[in-house]
């Protein structure tokens, strides 16, 4: 009744980057409904004495057993939960809390139906009302001219995915709370503790700029700081009347204008295109970078922050106030892109054409509808779905997981020379001089139709790229003075037969421009033939490059 007669003045949306996991593929047989996993609970809180955290040892002998899964899979579903959702770090890192655990598994099993069709559907693919640009009878957008049918399908996908979340939070609140309390009984009650557990989901706050950290803060029967049991039924109702959209990151638009205008040349670092600088800090701590065509972004954490309304230090204040943030670069088109700044997660969607550097990563990167892209990153795993004619160079402490229907994508070993990447690295928490050896070549991924974990060249869609044709890739930032970049071994070194390799072409360039050097003293005419092939050559170049 407390309820009903307390108006509420909160404001409560759906936390987006909690249900990327949400894509994954899981096996039709495979049933994470309420009653299971409430079994899960019981098995926990009878063995371990209702402890609030679980190993993995745990959980995959506890999945065997209720679930009958293979130890391989419920191991990549525990992984990934650790990667990219665990905010309880007081817990060892071999254990993650149980709540939240049991939250992730509801959403893979409750948001499947959603899921498959955003991972699982081949390309190409004309969804949503939205054709590809070069389709028969498609309307002549400039705007969308640059965009590939992967990219038409990530800019409809957005748009639709914050519906679909709030659609499975308002039909599935209830349950939820059933499970977190740990019983299906209709007068069930839960606690503030129990409920806070829902920020993994869910964001909240008098408005969408300030959120707060609990969400029972808001709720009228905690408001106060009670600690009294409130109906599992009357706390659903509340959420549901509260939930609302993300207008700060998701603006409400009308048909085409959720397209921007591509602006050509170079773009100077004070004018990325970001979210609004309230919405940084409300909603989980997104950072956006969008709609950008033909330009080359260098950016520091500084560059990104500041451009996102942070005005709160230096540059070391900014890269370890970058670590704690999500960074999403959605429907970008030949563009070469240097983010030299660590993040917590990245999310790169609908890009085509474009060259990508993300200095590091703490947790997982995520690599959706993207066609012919060229990226570079350092993190604990990258998430590959729906990718066409990509090249990955990582360096990670987890295979790679590729996902949906991915045509020509190859992995290669990291390969960025750039002064500060030692010092990026440490503020994500990665050491990988200190870690074991990078799993770039040991792609992973799910069927569809068991619980069977694909590993190495079973993985459909990938291939290893040959050292041959393997190169370094650099920042063009000069370096501070007295230091090298270019052949500086980096903080993440190729193994030993791509390092020949890099060392074969080295000495194919000093050879050349020995050959060049020579030339000096040789006739005006060989110089001119020499100069006028140098210049057709990049001619050819500029135009082949864009």
């Amino acid at each position: 009744e407390f309820f009903l007669c307390v108006p509420s003045k909160a404001m409560l949306w759906v936390k987006g980057h909690a249900f990327e996991n949400a894509y994954l593929p899981i096996p039709q047989a495979l049933h994470l409904d309420a009653p299971t996993l409430i079994r899960l609970l019981d098995m926990a809180n009878a063995k371990q004495n209702a402890a609030a955290s679980v190993s993995l040892a745990w959980w995959t002998n506890a999945a065997k057993d209720v679930l009958n899964v293979k130890p391989r899979f419920a191991q990549l579903l525990f992984e990934l939960f650790d990667e990219s959702l665990r905010e309880d770090h007081s817990t060892a890192s071999d254990e993650i809390n149980l709540n939240d655990f049991i939250i992730f598994l509801y959403v893979l099993n409750s948001f499947k139906e959603t899921s498959e069709s955003a991972v699982d559907t081949p390309w190409p693919q004309e969804s949503h009302g939205c054709s590809s640009p070069t389709a028969p009878g498609a309307i002549s957008n400039p705007l969308l001219s640059p965009v590939s049918p992967r990219a038409v399908m990530a800019l409809t996908s957005k748009a639709m995915d914050e519906g679909k979340q709030m659609k499975f939070m308002k039909t599935h609140i209830l349950n939820l709370l059933h499970v977190l309390v740990g019983n299906t009984n209709p007068t069930a009650v839960i606690s503030a503790e129990k409920f806070d557990r829902l920020g993994l989901l869910l964001g909240g706050g008098p408005n969408q700029h300030n959120q707060v950290p609990r969400l029972s803060s808001l709720v009228p029967v905690w408001a106060a700081g009670s600690d009294s049991m409130a109906p599992v039924t009357q706390v659903s109702d509340w959420v549901i009347s509260n939930l609302v959209r993300n207008t700060v990151l998701n603006p409400p638009s009308t048909g085409q204008q959720h397209v921007r205008a591509p602006s050509a040349g170079t773009r100077h670092l004070e004018d990325t295109e970001m979210a609004a600088p309230e919405a940084c800090e409300a909603v989980a701590r997104v950072l956006v970078m969008a709609h950008h065509h033909k330009v080359t972004l260098i950016k520091t954490a500084h560059d990104i922050l500041a451009a996102s309304g942070w005005e709160d230090g230096g540059v070391e204040d900014a890269e370890v106030e970058a670590a704690s943030r999500h960074l999403r670069i959605t429907n970008c088109s030949d563009c070469f892109i240097y983010i030299l700044a660590p993040f917590k997660s990245v999310t790169v969607a609908g890009c085509t054409n474009c060259t990508l550097v993300l200095g590091a990563v703490s947790r997982s990167a995520f690599v959706q509808s993207c066609e012919k892209l060229k990226m570079c990153v350092a993190g604990r795993r990258v998430r590959i779905s729906n990718c066409v004619e990509c090249l990955f160079y990582s360096w990670t402490l987890s295979p790679p997981l590729l996902l949906g229907d991915n045509h020509g994508v190859q992995l290669a070993p990291h390969n960025l020379h750039y002064h500060a990447l030692a010092r990026l690295l440490q503020r994500a928490g990665l050491h990988p001089t200190g870690e074991p050896q990078s799993c770039w070549n040991m792609p992973v991924s799910i069927s569809r139709f068991d619980e069977e974990v694909m590993v190495g060249s079973s993985v459909p869609g990938q291939s290893i790229l040959p050292p041959a044709n393997f190169f370094p890739m650099s920042v063009p930032v000069e370096p501070p003075v007295g230091t090298t970049q270019a052949l500086q071994p980096g903080p993440c070194p190729p193994p030993p037969q791509y390092a020949a390799a890099l060392e074969e072409k080295h000495r194919a360039v000093v050879v050349l421009r020995d050959k060049i050097k020579a030339l000096d003293g040789s006739a005006d005419e060989n110089k001119k033939e020499l100069k006028a092939a140098i210049h057709l050559r990049f001619k050819e170049w500029l135009v082949s490059s864009g």
